[in-house]
């Protein structure tokens, strides 16, 4: 064999040893990322049934609620109120937030009855008297009306401002 023979050979083998090497890197980073998809696999598996519907999200994940569609907790909890409220006036918050939940919504917060008095009273349809037992529609409203108000005791609240509140001049 020539020199020139063995130079080429020897560069040949220089090449295949590199390529070897960069070959085992490869085959060592396609591994990890094996690993490493199948770790995401397993995540993303988990926890799909606790994200809202992929059609709408975002690039950012954030999802786009579809407006002609989707009610929200808040829509449901107004409509079953206004619902119980037409069948039976009045009701308190602890009975609405019970049958809220009865009908399968569920009430958020902290303190659930005081999110649910946040969101009727927040709401122009709706009128909370505590004097006259509860929640109202605005149109059964009982100081619209000129109902008289009783106490538990059977006696009559009839210095009362429009609130329900006393009279300021009562108080002096």
């Amino acid at each position: 064999m020539t020199s020139k023979e063995h130079l080429i050979i020897h560069k040949a083998q220089k090449n295949l040893a590199e390529l070897e090497v960069e070959h085992a890197e490869l085959k060592k980073r396609l591994s990890e990322n094996h690993e490493k998809q199948m770790k995401l696999r397993v995540f993303m598996e988990t926890y799909a049934e606790l994200l809202p519907s992929t059609d709408n999200l975002t690039s950012n994940g954030k999802s786009i609620p579809d407006s002609s569609s989707v009610e929200s907790a808040k829509e449901k909890i107004v409509r079953i109120a206004v619902s119980l409220l037409t069948e039976h006036n009045p009701r308190s918050t602890l009975d609405l937030l019970m049958r809220v939940e009865q009908k399968g919504v569920e009430v958020g917060g902290k303190n659930k009855s005081v999110y649910l008095a946040n969101i009727l009273s927040t709401d122009d349809r709706f009128v909370s008297r505590r004097k006259f037992g509860g929640w109202f529609l605005v149109e059964n409203d009982p100081l619209k009306i000129g109902a008289p108000v009783v106490t538990a005791t059977g006696a009559s609240l009839s210095n009362q401002s429009p609130d329900g509140d006393e009279n300021i001049e009562d108080l002096l």
